[in-house]
């Protein structure tokens, strides 16, 4: 097997914009995230990672793997 032909496993790192953000009744911050690389790509609700506190607009990492489950891991200056 070669890399154009082999299985593709976890999740990429991609830039993205904040476009909702709530709490859920645990108190974790959750975010829904445009992404910028893949346009038209938009996650669904995922957590933030530790103590980040992204608002409505900002730039920021995030991975999403196939099942939707991923994290904000950063927001971007």
């Amino acid at each position: 097997m070669n890399k154009e032909n082999s299985p593709r496993y976890g999740a990429f790192v991609e830039r993205g914009s904040v476009i909702d953000k709530g709490v859920t009744s645990q108190g974790n911050a959750w975010y829904v995230v445009e992404s910028i690389d893949r346009p038209g790509v938009t996650t669904s609700r995922i957590q933030g990672y530790a103590n980040l506190n992204a608002q409505v607009g900002s730039k920021v990492c995030f991975f999403m793997f196939d099942d939707g489950t991923g994290s904000v891991l950063s927001i971007l200056e």
